[in-house]
């Protein structure tokens, strides 16, 4: 079992807290972008606990019906890199889970809001951003401050689709932005440490283990 958390210190005027009990959490003055966050916590431990998928800790994209990883931890850019791609015409599906499908190895979407940072969203979205984004930014558990944007307000919503490419985002400020090849053995230690495991059964483990493997061939 896992428990979620949303607190609200009202005598001392604190912001409200999404947190579980791994020691994640957001907060807000607002408690709308709070519980954002704590549904998505929610939804991604439902999709662990059903058995079939293993969700990545990735930003997901597809472009004519093949999925586009993208892998990263937090500051790692794939949400930024996954709003560009989006609102330049490639499928929306995820910007921080990616439900792999152990059935099928199919990345299957998870279309929640994006948090995105505010300099995200006057770049790709500009004026438009204001539009569709939460007015009061939350802070994540590293003090950074996350726009609520609603991704059906800039992009098409992809369906599940196989894996044709795993790229993993670094953010390097001021620097042109290139492809370089990962040697496959970094590839799997790296989706490996990305993977998250809420599930006991040995056998879905098993199964991860081999999604991993087949991602990297």
């Amino acid at each position: 079992s896992a428990s979620f958390y949303l607190c609200y210190d009202r005598a001392r005027g604190r912001p409200y807290r999404a947190a579980n009990q791994a020691g994640h959490y957001a907060e807000a003055p607002r408690w709308q972008p709070v519980l954002s966050y704590l549904l998505s916590m929610v939804h991604n431990h439902i999709w662990a606990s059903q058995g079939r998928f293993l969700p990545l800790h990735s930003a997901a994209v597809a472009y004519q019906g093949q999925g586009i990883l993208l892998p990263g931890g937090s500051g790692s850019g794939k949400t930024t890199l996954a709003l560009e791609l989006a609102t330049s015409g490639l499928d929306y599906l995820s910007d921080e889970y990616a439900p792999i499908d152990l059935d099928g190895l199919l990345v299957w979407p998870f279309p929640r809001p994006l948090q995105a940072s505010a300099e995200a969203v006057q770049t790709l979205l500009g004026a438009r951003g204001r539009e569709i984004t939460e007015e009061q930014p939350l802070l994540d558990d590293g003090g950074i401050p996350r726009y609520i944007v609603n991704p059906r307000g800039v992009a098409s919503i992809g369906r599940p689709c196989p894996i044709s490419y795993v790229i993993f985002p670094v953010m390097q400020s001021g620097q042109r932005a290139e492809l370089q090849p990962l040697p496959r053995v970094e590839a799997l230690v790296e989706l490996a440490h990305l993977a998250i495991v809420y599930h006991p059964d040995p056998a879905w483990k098993g199964r991860s283990v081999d999604a991993l493997l087949a991602l990297v061939r």
